[in-house]
């Protein structure tokens, strides 16, 4: 039986091992190697997607004005992206509108409202 208790230790000390492994592999690649990782941002939004989550249940709601404020905060002009949202993603301020998608007067037609 004592050689089956070194086991199970050997096996949870390997366990944790690949865990923080994986950890610490994960957050070199989020901060240093993404596509994203050049954008400017909170490094705990590039990190986790924990970050929303605070802003939308525990401060219920607020991360729509938060995008602002981290907007106002980096100084992003209105092409420039943010990264704060997912650790793989990144939002711009303005986004294109719907008249830069191209269309022709049939498509028109067919979606216009009648009057």
């Amino acid at each position: 039986m004592a050689g089956l208790d070194y086991t199970l230790y050997y096996l949870a000390g390997c366990g944790l091992a690949a865990f923080v492994i994986y950890v610490f592999s994960l957050v070199v690649y989020r901060l240093y190697l993404s596509p994203v990782a050049r954008f400017p941002g909170p490094r705990l939004a590039a990190l986790t997607n924990w970050y929303e989550f605070y802003y939308d249940v525990i401060r219920e709601g607020e991360f729509t004005w938060h995008i602002q404020k981290l907007h106002k905060k980096y100084g992003m002009s209105p092409f420039y992206s943010i990264r704060y949202h997912y650790p793989n993603d990144s939002w711009t301020r303005n986004p294109p509108q719907k008249s830069a998608i191209p269309s022709t007067p049939a498509v028109l037609r067919e979606h216009a409202v009648p009057s």
